[in-house]
């Protein structure tokens, strides 16, 4: 017996020095990314963390005594050497996803098989220098394996104790391979957390050769079912759910005092502006003084939600009420459809996209061509074209403050011309350098100061990152500044929104990774409104186009095919709307059904600031059936070109 542990024995070292380390740096990842989950970092969960490493490690563990076997018997030195650097390599992974998962505030699932490689690349440089993060990778697996072969050329008493006691642990764990799979199998935030996160990447990655859920043939009791949640709608077609006359209800007219003359609108995506970092009541406190003070002579929604946590979401639905497909409407082959971008160029508006990073990026240039976009501002090529050396600019592009000063550069050289412009803002994205980076830091700081001690201290190791956001804010108040030099400023509508949740900074709730604020404002607002009612940025194009359509003559399509029914500008809170959530996975496993929240087969109450309560068990099966409804809808019209006729968007082209 004692041969065979001396045998084994540099093996057993190793498997010891893995799981000691995975131990550490599952500390760490507890400590850091809890409060990113909204999970209690409590001893039970910390238990459950824990025994989930230690499965994983228990399976490598197993794998790879094969290989170790295999090379004693021949390269005896290699039988050390070689399974050191492959634990190394692993542990490697596992470093790289904590701290994937704390820039990212997710886990990293099969979300990487759906980006294209450049992509990628540049989410990577924009953290750092890609040679850096390469030796620091050899550096680990260098080093893991000088520790381990170190610990076992001077292996005692103590040290054999140890690693055939680890070693006993490993062996035990892998019967209990089945816990980690039952944790993803009930997808909860909780579980999410606590599971391996190599574990739940290969999960991921064997669930995402999933077929995504499409109908293959209309089903005429579905198509009814659907009828009767909009009754409203007067649908023309039943194998077109959404396509019905624009009846949508003109509920923005009454705030505002329209001239002759068609204003010129302006929409203003604002990067990862979500409601936990800017507004009332937001999570991590308001760091946002123009944008809140700009709210206070809006119409405001503060329960406003996005149909994705992530940016490739926010276009279609924003510009088209469009549904986000299989993997984002634009990621796909684009159904027949339409857009504000488009029905206003019909109308004579020159249309303008203002965005300094990559066009390929999400697709947009494909998808804003689609739209008939007149300009495309060439930030992005002017950035490369000087070497990527611009001062005011990082990885992403242009800082804001200097895409907002070009773009009115270029305004002001149009004349005599009605204006439809989109901004897209970059330097949000995360904390990169930002100009003047210590002066907005030290504003961050001071904000924080002001807020109770809880939120101070979860802020404190994001301050880089939350100063960004101040940043843009000023870079907005400087941007309105200008613009009110400008004859057109009075006769402008503004609508400003988050493209997504950050859940960097913690989340109160699932929910939570929708909100965003949204504001419409403009010189032709007689009043102001602030509502607490739920909408989502899908009912935004409709309810602008209803007020534009009943206050001017414009050419109006005969038929629409917005999946939202507009606005709802009650004052006190209600919930009355039915969207499906895109996951950053791609995954459309929540939707709200009016009050509830299905989430992962769990359901919810709303309540206001979209906090959830636990929702009565009667109400399961009815959400659950709308939840399958709905979906099955919805993947019907994209995957089936059933939102409107090809003829009718050709129609629409002329």
């Amino acid at each position: 017996m004692t041969k065979a542990i001396d045998r084994f024995q540099p093996y057993l070292v190793l498997g010891f020095v893995y799981l000691v380390a995975n131990m550490l740096l599952r500390c760490c990842d507890f400590f850091m990314l809890a409060h990113m989950f909204n999970v209690a970092a409590s001893a039970p969960v910390f238990f459950k963390c824990i025994l989930n490493d230690i499965i994983w490690c228990g399976c490598i563990f197993i794998v790879f005594i094969p290989v170790y076997f295999v090379l004693q018997n021949r390269f005896q030195r290699a039988s050390v050497i070689v399974p050191s650097l492959i634990f190394g390599t692993l542990f490697l992974i596992q470093i790289i996803l904590v701290i994937y998962a704390y820039f990212a505030g997710k886990l990293l699932d099969k979300e990487i098989f759906m980006r294209p490689f450049s992509e990628m690349y540049a989410t990577i440089k924009s953290y750092g220098n890609i040679l850096l993060f390469a030796l620091f990778g050899i550096a680990v697996i260098i080093s893991f394996s000088l520790l381990s072969l170190s610990i076992a050329k001077k292996a005692g008493q103590c040290t054999r104790l140890l690693s055939v006691s680890s070693a006993l642990i490993l062996l035990l764990s892998v019967f209990m391979i089945s816990y980690p799979f039952k944790l993803y199998g009930w997808n909860t935030e909780n579980n999410r957390f606590i599971i391996n996160r190599v574990l739940y990447f290969i999960y991921e990655d064997l669930n995402y050769n999933r077929q995504f859920l499409q109908v293959k043939n209309a089903d005429p009791v579905v198509l009814q079912q659907f009828a009767t949640e909009y009754p409203q709608w007067d649908v023309c077609d039943s194998l077109y759910p959404f396509l019905r006359p624009d009846n949508t209800p003109d509920v923005l007219s009454p705030f505002f005092a329209l001239g002759s003359k068609k204003p010129d609108i302006v929409y203003i995506v604002v990067e990862s502006l979500g409601r936990g970092i800017s507004g009332e009541n937001s999570y991590s406190g308001s760091f946002t003084p123009f944008l809140d003070s700009l709210a206070l002579h809006s119409l405001y929604w503060g329960n406003c939600v996005t149909t994705a946590q992530r940016s490739f979401g926010i276009l279609p639905s924003l510009l088209g009420s469009l549904p986000n497909g299989n993997t984002g409407f634009q990621l796909g082959v684009m159904p027949a459809h339409t857009s504000i971008v488009r029905l206003l160029k019909e109308n004579g508006y020159k249309t303008n996209i203002f965005y300094s990073g990559y066009y390929e990026f999400d697709n947009i240039k494909a998808f804003m061509n689609k739209q008939g976009t007149d300009y495309f501002a060439p930030y992005y090529d002017d950035f490369k074209a000087s070497g990527f050396k611009e001062d005011n600019a990082n990885d992403w592009g242009y800082a804001d403050e200097l895409l907002f000063e070009k773009s009115l550069d270029y305004l002001d050289a149009q004349h005599d011309q009605d204006f439809f412009s989109i901004y897209v803002t970059l330097t949000t994205h995360n904390d990169l350098d930002i100009p003047g980076k210590e002066k907005y830091i030290y504003s961050a700081e001071s904000i924080n100061k002001k807020l109770p001690q809880k939120r101070q201290k979860r802020n404190n190791s994001h301050i880089d990152f939350i100063a960004s956001f101040i940043y843009t804010d000023n870079a907005l108040r400087q941007f309105f500044n200008r613009y009110k030099e400008r004859s057109d400023f009075n006769n402008t509508i503004f609508v400003i929104t988050g493209d997504h949740y950050i859940s960097n900074f913690g989340i109160p709730s699932r929910l939570s990774l929708y909100h965003v604020p949204l504001l419409i404002y403009s010189p032709l607002l007689k009043k102001s409104g602030q509502f607490k009612s739920l909408v989502s940025v899908l009912d935004v194009t409709p309810s602008l186009w209803s007020m534009l359509g009943n206050n001017y003559n414009l050419t109006r399509p005969q038929f629409v095919s917005w999946i939202s029914d507009g606005l709802d500008t009650t004052r006190n809170f209600s919930c009355r709307k039915k969207v499906l959530l895109m996951q950053d996975n791609r995954d459309i496993k929540e939707f709200i059904y009016n009050n509830y929240f299905f989430s992962y087969d769990s359901i919810y109450k709303i309540t206001d600031n979209l906090r959830l309560e636990p929702a009565p068990h009667s109400a399961y099966a009815l959400v659950s059936d709308k939840y399958n409804l709905f979906s099955a809808i919805e993947s019907f019209v994209y995957n089936k070109n059933k939102l409107m006729p090809d003829l009718m968007q050709a129609v629409s082209k002329k």
